[in-house]
């Protein structure tokens, strides 16, 4: 400021989040959001949006680049930070075209990866920059009793390494995707004898989906001390696809001497599709 005793400096705190999180693109996407009436903006404590498709989208089938994107995404409108990113919405083995089991020798790029499907339910966790802290979520909320289920045995089981989480997710610009297993709060088909939370993913916190490499998975689960995902097989062409996909039929089938919900699929691009067992 300049006045007739020379210049003066204002300060003016930097509130930007981290150079990770590109935020010019996601004030488009925001803009976006908002003008699509096919989804719908939950507000929440902190300046933090979630965003989810609204239920005619899934009754009526109407599926967009958009709407498969708005399923655990959470962004502080203030600074544009995508602050939560979770997976694109992805669907059972036949239940759009793009995932009938006709269709899926042209849609899968192989090799393709089948990992065992936990059934719990999701619980985020993902780094807001103008807080300098984690933030945890579920269902579409930061609030409620299952986002407040999963903080609470998150603090318990892995607190001690809060710091090194909230660091990592910040530098990397990413989200941990987990499956939660509560069998005495969330009871769910397939029994579990005790609480355990599940590392699923590490996700890119920006507008397309993209996942870290397996490698920084391994590497996380093990510094936090997590149990990660567990790898079935690695199918390498259509032939070896149809013949794993035959021997999971039938009601005795189980892996590993265990009944479970059953697979989601994973392609070498990043797609994914889910599918379900007879005993599920």
């Amino acid at each position: 400021q300049l006045n007739n005793k020379g210049f003066t400096p204002i300060e003016v705190p930097n509130l930007a989040p981290s150079p990770t999180i590109q935020t010019g693109d996601n004030a488009l996407l925001l803009r976006e959001l908002r003008n699509n009436r096919l989804i719908s903006e939950r507000t929440l404590p902190e300046n933090i949006s979630s965003f989810h498709y609204r239920p005619e989208v899934m009754f009526k089938h109407k599926w967009s680049k958009q709407t498969i994107t708005t399923r655990g995404l959470f962004i502080n409108t203030i600074t544009n930070e995508i602050v939560i990113r979770a997976y694109d919405k992805f669907f059972n083995l036949g239940e759009t075209r793009q995932t009938e089991y006709r269709t899926l020798a042209e849609n899968l790029t192989f090799p393709v990866t089948a990992w065992v499907k936990e059934n719990g339910y999701l619980g985020l966790v993902g780094f807001d920059s103008t807080a300098g802290d984690l933030v945890f979520a579920s269902k579409t909320t930061t609030e409620g009793e299952f986002a407040d289920w999963f903080r609470e045995l998150f603090e318990h089981r892995y607190g001690a390494h809060r710091d090194y989480l909230a660091r990592y997710l910040d530098e990397h610009g990413a989200s941990l995707v987990c499956e939660v297993l509560l069998p005495g709060k969330d009871p769910h088909i397939i029994e579990y004898g005790q609480d355990d939370v599940v590392l699923l993913e590490l996700i890119r916190r920006q507008r397309e989906y993209k996942a870290l490499p397996e490698a920084e998975q391994i590497s996380v689960s093990q510094q936090l001390g997590m149990r990660l995902k567990k790898k079935a097989i690695v199918l390498e062409d259509w032939a070896a696809f149809e013949a794993w996909y035959e021997s999971v039929q039938g009601m005795d089938y189980t892996f590993e001497n265990k009944e479970i919900e059953g697979f989601v699929l994973e392609d070498a691009a990043g797609w994914h599709v889910k599918v379900k067992l007879d005993y599920y």
